[in-house]
């Protein structure tokens, strides 16, 4: 069994160099390691590596840069991302409230779900616990404890996760759950499943971008969106746009307002501009395909024409 060990930053840049990347300031890269992980660093590598797994004029700054994009690229995604919680959140919580009403007994009665869905136990229970563990510290809900006796579903809403939306969603009755997502779609051909699948990759991307792990490349292992009108846009294969960054911004389409979506994409374009513009050895068309993109990415902005549809 291979064994590692504990390098100083003196070994690591004995290591950089042994691998035979280049160190253009030896003083910056031992910032950038005093800083930053190595290890979650050299996780950028791939983009640089030849056919034989080598290292052509490739300096450690180029790989530290490529990691600096992709932490540009979360902060934008996550921006959105939030955007989009906040916009299904609104609808659940308003839905709910206006058809079954909006006090505790009410919001945590499994009657008002889809009693036959297999987790709606289990998802209610999560839902009491996330309360309870918000009792104690959280000032709103600890106001309506104390003033009203009970908490309003859409303050209870502020402490939600967004794993637990995704889930509140499963379990709410087909009716309530088609209203949802008639009212935040800007897609006519998503389904109600479809939606849910949207909601399991938006959770497990923000996720990624808040723990900070590689995500411009990321192709998810488990998950698949649907096929929609939105992919014949572009000249696709196998999984391509399913389970990828593409396939996240299709999804981000069919919820953010058309306008916030395009000012997305405009600034993903000048982020991926810059970074060619900066490093000279990288072909946009080698970082778009190492990021799942396909050269006319843009036409996934929505036409002036369709803004005001």
């Amino acid at each position: 069994m291979k064994t590692k060990k504990y390098l100083n930053v003196d070994e690591l840049i004995k290591t950089i160099i042994q691998k035979g990347i280049v160190i253009e300031n030896e003083d910056n890269v031992r910032k950038i390691l005093k800083q930053h992980n190595y290890y979650v660093i050299m996780g950028y590598k791939h983009l640089f590596l030849d056919n034989n797994g080598n290292y052509n004029n490739v300096s450690f700054e180029n790989i530290y840069n490529l990691y600096l994009f992709d932490r540009k690229l979360k902060l934008l995604l996550l921006d959105s991302l939030l955007d989009i919680e906040n916009i299904i959140k609104t609808s659940v919580v308003n839905r709910f409230c206006s058809v079954y009403g909006f006090k505790e007994d009410q919001y945590l009665d499994k009657a008002n779900y889809n009693i036959n869905h297999k987790y709606v136990d289990r998802t209610i229970a999560i839902f009491k616990n996330q309360i309870s563990e918000k009792e104690k510290n959280h000032t709103a809900i600890l106001y309506y404890k104390q003033n009203y006796g009970f908490v309003p579903f859409w303050v209870v809403s502020k402490v939600l996760s967004f794993g637990l939306l995704r889930e509140l969603y499963s379990i709410m009755k087909d009716d309530d759950k088609q209203y949802v997502k008639n009212e935040v779609s800007n897609f006519k051909d998503v389904k109600i499943k479809n939606l849910f699948t949207f909601m399991q990759l938006f959770v497990d991307m923000r996720n990624r971008a808040g723990h900070d792990e590689i995500l411009f490349n990321e192709r998810h292992r488990r998950i698949l969106l649907p096929k929609l009108l939105e992919h014949k846009k572009f000249n696709l294969s196998n999984n391509d746009g399913l389970n990828d960054l593409l396939g996240l911004l299709i999804a981000m389409k069919n919820i953010l307002p058309k306008n916030k979506f395009n000012i997305l994409i405009k600034n993903i374009d000048k982020l991926i501009k810059h970074f060619i513009k900066e490093n000279n050895n990288v072909e946009l068309e080698d970082l778009l395909k190492e990021m799942n993109l396909p050269h006319n990415y843009k036409k996934l902005k929505w036409k002036k024409s369709e803004l005001s549809a």
